[in-house]
């Protein structure tokens, strides 16, 4: 029996989402620094939680291979780390928890799809391919990911992993919630699966006031939030995704669509006036974050990312003719990506291949 209303799932679900986004957005501050002087404040308030994620889903998916996320020690002294080093960086901590406090209300409010079920049958929907990444994060707390099943020790439930161990398919999102199961605490994947949906779709929805960071400024800041938080009540493929047991798509969307809306002022900044290497240098380096970080929850993703990104870079550098900045910022950008990727885009061709029907 619980002290409070409802189900204990949902609550749960609302202590996981605060946890998950306090920390993403805590740590993505961090990535702010390294925008432009005249994006670095948008983009802490605005990409913070999505680039939190990003750096969270690379880590899980580096460190899962080779260790459990569940009993592995370089998980709390990583998050740890992280952690410290972020509040260090601020001038003001008080700002950044505060932060962190209203992005976790601004989750909640997103989530309204998810959380409604959790609160009238105490249960979701994982009829459906949500029982494939419940079994690889159950499986990943004492497990490492290349610990190879072999085909004698296949049973039913352990299947998914062998398959996808076999096949090469995308694992970025089953690490990530893995890795909130276990800084949770929580003995069994199904009670943080809802947070780590919603998680990813406040992050995304969040991530589009940076480019309408302009447009916003104006508006008081709970005006903002409620505009931001619309697309999370249609049913575009975010929402759909996170309650019909899509989490890879939805995931690797809220990274895909964060990188998409970080590119357009990031291109028009090197476009406008000479910059120093070093300035684009480490403004590429966030939205690399998120390309690779798209790349590791849904691999089917980076030929459309890379493509947007090309195209919109030509576009631009044919307008403005700063054809050697631009190009040396997707040319960093996509390296970038590459290195933190590595060989995840074997794997990434070679899944590929086979979902598309190439492969002899």
């Amino acid at each position: 029996m619980t002290i409070f209303p409802g189900p204990s799932i949902f609550w749960i679900t609302l202590a996981s989402i605060a946890v998950i986004l306090t920390l993403s957005t805590l740590i993505g501050r961090a990535w702010g620094s390294l925008f432009p002087d005249s994006l670095a404040g948008s983009a802490r308030f605005y990409l913070a939680p999505v680039l939190g994620m990003a750096t969270l889903t690379i880590f899980a998916s580096l460190i899962g291979r080779v260790f459990p996320l569940g009993s592995s020690v370089f998980v709390p002294i990583f998050i740890l780390s992280l952690v410290i080093g972020a509040l260090a960086l601020e001038s003001v901590i008080f700002q950044a928890m505060r932060h962190a406090a209203v992005i976790s209300v601004f989750g909640v409010t997103c989530g309204a799809s998810v959380l409604a079920p959790l609160f009238v049958f105490g249960a979701f929907n994982a009829h459906n391919d949500a029982f494939t990444y419940l079994v690889h994060a159950n499986w990943l707390q004492h497990n490492a990911f290349n610990e190879v099943i072999s085909a004698v020790d296949v049973t039913p439930l352990n299947s998914q992993v062998s398959l996808y161990q076999r096949e090469g398919f995308r694992m970025g999102s089953s690490f990530l919630l893995a890795l909130a199961q276990s800084f949770s605490n929580l003995q069994w994947s199904f009670e943080v699966y809802p947070a780590v949906m919603v998680s990813a779709i406040a992050t995304c929805c969040l991530a589009m006031g940076f480019p309408l960071a302009t447009l916003l400024r104006p508006l008081r800041l709970d005006i903002r939030l409620a505009t931001l938080c619309l697309p999370a009540f249609t049913l575009g493929g975010l929402v759909f995704g996170a309650n019909f047991g899509f989490l890879p798509q939805t995931v690797g969307l809220a990274f895909g669509g964060a990188l998409l809306f970080a590119i357009g002022p990031l291109l028009q900044w090197a476009s406008i006036a000479p910059r120093a290497w070093s300035d684009i240098i480490k403004a590429a380096c966030p939205a690399a974050l998120l390309l690779a970080a798209a790349g590791f929850a849904y691999s089917e993703l980076l030929p459309f990312l890379l493509t947007a990104a090309i195209g919109s870079g030509f576009i631009l550098a044919l307008r403005s003719g700063s054809w050697r900045q631009i190009l040396g910022y997707i040319v960093l950008l996509a390296g970038g990506a590459a290195i933190l990727l590595n060989t995840e885009l074997i794997r990434a061709y070679v899944a590929l291949r086979t979902q598309s029907a190439l492969h002899p």
